[in-house]
């Protein structure tokens, strides 16, 4: 039972994600029902494809920047955060920044502690740090956030196992394929060329659900993508006999929590290459897509700088979208893995949520709600 107003906090959130992959947005958006009922409002600030999740729920208020420009940024925000209390980011370090330049408590969510090789000072000059759990975290926050008095982990944000249910469908999900090196007319040719692939590996006349975020799910209307809510899509996961996904840590973290042996696609950034490799050494996956078979070389190598990393990946999918000698390389492949992974009727990827945990968004927002009980609210007067 929500609690009455009464009962609420005085502050008010702002919430916020990094516009780079779908973890982020999808984080918040599972933060965001332990803490509506929490606080006086709860608002949302970010761009792009992180209003996806974020527009069907229900904020007090949704601040667009998608087109505002990066040197007035700066200007759009304060007015905005004028409103706030506290600002919980998912892994934007410059609007943490802003926010802390503005006097608001700054709580940052990092998905990827295990991953970054420096940490910006706006990121260990928050208020409090909230790292999720994976391989290498626990030294991470031991070196760098040694002295942190507020640094927290929590486990994975999965939901708890449920009742196992009929398993109906293939599901294709290309959530995390956006970053702002990637222009998404790009990303929606990528969407079409490997779309009709993944189809071709399957038998036909096979159930396909095909989710993705809403400027491909826009665009290609035709193919059945579409972009679904969080519960929505947690309904879909659990009815998923075989899944091909992007390897983000949030999609890795539900194949997890469902069970659902997946086919990784290619990696879409250098931290998904690098966490799939994880995975990989502690036989955590059933099967992944790389470039390296369907090239024929020593494909990408994604401990590279970024930069580097995200201009050879988007020059694989062009040449993927160009030849058809690839495109048929990589349906034999998928094809094959499917033949094999269909088979099984469990993932080996449980084993992560089983070292980790889940239920990390209930944790988070136990944390946020703690550390806003010792924050004044005397930035505002609140009627």
């Amino acid at each position: 039972m929500a609690p009455n107003d009464t009962a609420r906090l005085p502050h008010r959130l702002l919430l916020n994600a990094e516009p780079f992959g779908f973890g982020p947005t999808a984080a918040i958006a599972s933060f965001f029902p332990y803490l509506r009922d929490a606080f006086a409002s709860v608002g949302y600030v970010g761009k792009k494809h992180t209003l996806d999740l974020q527009r069907d729920l229900p904020y007090a208020a949704i601040h667009d920047m998608t087109n505002v420009p990066k040197p007035a940024r700066g200007d759009m925000l304060r007015p905005v955060m004028e409103g706030y209390d506290i600002l919980l980011t998912a892994m934007d370090h410059k609007v943490a920044e802003i926010a802390k330049e503005a006097g608001l408590k700054v709580i940052y969510y990092d998905a990827l502690a295990w991953y970054w090789p420096n940490f910006p000072a706006s990121v260990t000059n928050s208020d409090v740090y909230i790292a999720q759990n994976f391989f290498g975290v626990d030294a991470r926050l031991n070196d760098v956030f040694a002295n942190h008095a507020a640094a927290h982990i929590v486990p994975p944000i999965a939901p708890a196992p449920r009742a196992p249910q009929p398993r109906e469908h293939v599901l294709i999900n290309l959530g995390g394929l956006q970053n702002p090196f990637w222009p998404v007319a790009e990303v929606v040719e990528y969407a079409r060329t490997m779309i009709p692939i993944l189809r071709r590996a399957v038998p036909a006349n096979t159930k396909i659900i095909i989710a993705g975020p809403e400027a491909v799910a826009n665009a290609m209307a035709d193919y059945g993508v579409t972009t679904y809510p969080r519960a929505q899509m947690e309904d879909v996961l659990a009815r998923t006999h075989v899944a091909f996904m992007t390897p983000g840590l949030g999609n890795i973290y539900d194949a997890a929590a469902f069970n659902v042996p997946t086919i990784w696609l290619p990696p879409a950034n250098d931290s998904q290459g690098q966490q799939l490799k994880i995975m990989e050494v502690h036989d955590m996956i059933d099967a992944a897509l790389d470039w390296a078979p369907v090239l024929g070389n020593a494909g990408i190598d994604y401990s590279r700088d970024q930069p580097s990393v995200l201009a050879a990946i988007a020059q694989t999918a062009t040449r993927l979208a160009r030849e058809p000698q690839l495109q048929a390389r990589l349906c034999d492949i998928a094809t094959d893995h499917f033949y094999t992974i269909s088979r099984k009727r469990d993932s080996k990827s449980v084993a992560i949520t089983q070292r980790f945990g889940c239920g990390g968004e209930r944790a988070v927002a136990d944390i946020v709600i703690k550390a806003a009980q010792g924050i004044k609210a005397a930035r505002m007067h609140y009627a």
